[in-house]
């Protein structure tokens, strides 16, 4: 089946998509496309993830000095 083109630099074959080291370099770039505040939503990501695992390092760093 022939490749057919999604978005720049981005193809695909029916049943077939793959996330690989084509299609990494172009993904931000697509998605921010079709995802809606997509670089707010990452910024969102990060620092929630920053203030659970301040909190769980520091829980378990405490539990290794005991």
């Amino acid at each position: 089946m022939d490749a057919i083109p999604v978005d720049g630099g981005i193809t695909s074959e029916a049943s077939n998509w793959v996330f690989d080291e084509h299609v990494a370099p172009h993904f931000d770039e697509h998605v921010r496309k079709s995802v809606p505040e997509y670089d707010r939503v990452q910024e969102l990501v990060a620092t929630f993830s920053d203030w659970f695992t301040r909190e769980v390092c520091a829980k378990r760093d405490h539990n290794l000095t005991l």
